[in-house]
């Protein structure tokens, strides 16, 4: 039998926190791995939290902007304009041979902000992928 695990407590209360304050603005639920998953739109995110070095959680956002995209040289350039208009994150491009999916990643501190807060700061953040896709698709 094992006892009490701290770091998963730890974590497990960020999680908490975080599928708490966005509860305030969209619908959240958890998945198997216990990622915070998200609904926002046609850009569904999710959430990790784990230690980055000790002492140090983070939150891992990953947004899905669009599937199955024709890879093109002129989608290769739009994904290169989009990049530059996100402050907060990465706008990656994942190719395979004929098509590519196209995903926001950016990865926080978890204990710098709370509540409301923490809420804004990730409608902000998933806010910039959604702008990425209406000016990608139209």
């Amino acid at each position: 039998m094992t006892g009490p695990n701290p770091d998963h407590d730890r974590l497990e209360a960020h999680r908490a926190r975080l599928e708490h304050a966005l509860s305030l603005k969209l619908t959240v639920k958890r998945d198997p791995q216990r990622a915070v998953l998200i609904e926002f739109g046609e850009t569904p995110g999710s959430v990790q939290v784990f230690d980055l070095a000790p002492g140090l959680a983070v939150f891992s956002l990953t947004q899905v902007i669009a599937w199955d995209l024709a890879l093109t040289d002129d989608l290769r350039g739009d994904v290169d304009a989009a990049s530059e208009r996100v402050q907060f994150g990465t706008l990656k491009l994942i190719q395979r041979e004929v098509s590519a999916d196209l995903v926001l990643h950016y990865s926080f501190p978890a204990g710098t902000l709370d509540g409301e807060a923490l809420c804004e700061f990730v409608l902000f953040v998933l806010a910039q992928g959604f702008d990425a896709r209406d000016r990608l698709l139209g």
